[in-house]
């Protein structure tokens, strides 16, 4: 089974408008979603591989201890397709922007709302992902 982990952060703009940490794909710069990936032989949990992905797609970086365990789906790829992946979402308010994305996405704070879209690969993922933490 693939293991994968993503960070949801959110900020809340000048209007108090919710808003949530993007990336959008690096061919399609209208497919957003949250920070995250597959976990690899490097890291040491899963906490460590979002921390990673994190960084790595957004130039922001969090401390693995930071993170709480929001929720976990198995076999959904968000795009209503059953696989052999098992997605884990983290949650902190401890983050800080650092350096530049290394990865070519364009990283954006967005509406919740934006995330379910159907233009998002993950929208059926990030619909339940944001029902269940109650923000949509």
């Amino acid at each position: 089974m693939v293991l994968s982990a993503c960070i949801l952060l959110l900020s809340y703009d000048e209007s108090n408008n919710l808003k949530i940490l993007t990336v959008s794909r690096k061919t399609d710069e209208n497919n957003i979603g949250i920070p995250g990936g597959k976990m690899d032989s490097t890291d040491k949990s899963l906490a460590h591989a979002a921390t990673r992905e994190l960084f790595e797609e957004t130039g922001y970086q969090v401390e693995p201890e930071t993170l709480k365990q929001v929720f976990i789906a198995d076999g959904d790829t968000g795009e209503d397709e059953i696989t052999t992946c098992q997605c884990t979402t983290f949650i902190t308010d401890k983050y800080k922007q650092i350096e530049i994305p290394k990865e070519k996405g364009i990283v954006s704070w967005q509406s919740p709302e934006r995330l379910i879209q159907s233009n998002c690969s993950f929208a059926a993922y990030n619909k339940r992902l944001l029902m269940e933490l109650k923000l949509i």
